[in-house]
């Protein structure tokens, strides 16, 4: 087990859940004036110096050395992290592994690519939250009357809420001049207003569904 604080308010814990660490794996850190990353060091990752955070485009960060093959049989290692409200965060995981955020109300860019992504909410959501699941489900439990505007898209998964007031908004058709004429095409995601509508929550998937419900 591996514990990190940092200015007394962000606490890190890694737990070996199953399997051995392989030699030279550990949890590291990069720290800068905006952000903190949190990452598995293994013979795979990047240097530090080279791993570069854009939160206007978090999907580019690479950890991972090019056309590095990662060891087999990797451990499964448990991350817990706590956090104050008041920081925006970002997660990414693949290879089974799943991201679940409780008693927050932040910003959320969370994407997962063989795993689930669960958030609860002890409060009505008020900043945006934005997810990404490619074989998974996203799980979100709100409290009831969350008045939310909600984007969904998917290549085959479903749509669930138990929320009332659910408004659906026709498909959204985009217009793109090209040099040989217009183009037009619809808008993939679909918009829905919940209890007329507020922050905004936006899911994608592709094989996975998209549970959005009151809390019990």
């Amino acid at each position: 087990e591996i514990k990190e604080s940092f200015t007394n308010q962000i606490t890190i814990k890694a737990t070996l859940v199953e399997g051995k660490m392989p030699k030279d794996t550990r949890l590291d850190f990069k720290k800068d004036a905006d952000y903190l990353i949190v990452y598995p060091r293994t013979i795979c990752s990047q240097e530090a110096a080279d791993i570069v955070f854009n939160p206007e485009n978090p999907d580019k960060m690479l950890y991972q050395k090019p056309n590095c093959n990662q060891e087999d049989n990797l451990p499964k290692i448990k991350i817990v992290i706590e956090l104050p409200q008041n920081i925006k965060l970002y997660a990414f995981t693949v290879m089974d592994g799943d991201i679940e955020v409780k008693n927050m109300n932040s910003f959320l860019w969370l994407k997962n690519i063989n795993g689930n992504i669960k958030i609860a909410y002890q409060e009505k959501p008020s900043l945006e939250a934005v997810l990404f699941s490619i074989n998974g489900n996203i799980e979100m439990s709100v409290p009831a009357g969350t008045a939310t505007t909600a984007s969904f898209k998917s290549f085959q998964g479903n749509f669930y809420t138990d929320l009332e007031s659910v408004s659906v908004a026709p498909s959204t058709v985009i217009e793109e001049n090209k040099e040989d004429g217009f183009k037009y095409r619809v808008e993939r995601k679909q918009q829905m207003e919940i209890n007329g509508g507020g922050t905004r929550l936006d899911f994608d998937t592709f094989n996975g569904d998209v549970y959005l419900l009151a809390n019990k």
